[in-house]
């Protein structure tokens, strides 16, 4: 990934081409070869940009700039709003739902164990970069879609069918819907889950800095800081 940066947009134009264009050479230097139609390319701007870019050339290709790009499997746009990347885990999670669904089928079918499985599999889906756009999700109208595909793997779970209403079956799962409250909820339990380790960890015999851990660990909590965000 190449990021450039620049005030004027005909000298981010040029740069961007030349960078990518020496990026390229370098890579086939080292005797690979790289197909530069499928080069992506997005422009992040802000509110009072004027003129903008809609392509770059790299090599006399032209490249489409895209209204978002995928960077370590997460849709990023320029707003942040990160709605092209909801639009595609609802997608991805659907097609992996169809397909499980056909191995477990309500009647006759797998164990609960197997179906749990089932639900962290589709929930790692889902979730999957949740703290990068975990805030943007409730000002998202994505939001529902998401709801119901989680409500879709509760079902299967505990075995239900559609008549089952909605909150019924979260409840029988314990499962909480993607709100604010939810993310804070699960980020406080992750915190003192963490901190409980550490306490663990520097309660071992022989681990290093016995000296520090005759400091610390009697007043643990006080090295504890209040504020989960810090």
């Amino acid at each position: 990934m190449a990021i450039m940066t620049f005030v004027q947009v005909e000298a981010l134009h040029l740069r961007a081409c030349t960078v990518a264009s020496r990026v390229i050479s370098k890579i086939e230097s080292l005797g690979l070869s790289v197909a530069t139609e499928k080069t992506e390319a997005t422009l992040f701007y802000g509110k009072r940009a004027g003129n903008l870019l809609d392509y770059i050339t790299i090599n006399q290709v032209c490249i489409d700039l895209a209204p978002s790009i995928k960077y370590l499997g997460v849709y990023i746009d320029n707003g942040w709003t990160f709605t092209d990347h909801f639009r595609y885990i609802e997608e991805k999670a659907g097609r992996v739902i169809k397909a499980l669904n056909r191995l477990m089928p309500n009647l006759r079918g797998p164990d609960e164990n197997r179906r749990r499985l089932f639900a962290h599999v589709v929930l790692s889906v889902i979730l999957y970069g949740a703290p990068v756009w975990g805030d943007d999700l409730a000002r998202n109208r994505l939001e529902r879609a998401l709801n119901r595909l989680e409500h879709s793997v509760a079902q299967r779970v505990i075995s239900a069918y559609r008549k089952k209403i909605f909150e019924g079956t979260k409840r029988l799962r314990q499962e909480g819907e993607y709100t604010r409250e939810k993310v804070e909820e699960i980020k406080n339990n992750e915190y003192t889950d963490m901190c409980e380790r550490w306490r663990r960890y520097l309660e071992r015999p022989n681990t290093p800095g016995e000296y520090t851990k005759l400091a610390i660990v009697p007043n643990l909590e006080v090295w504890w800081p209040v504020n989960t965000e810090a």
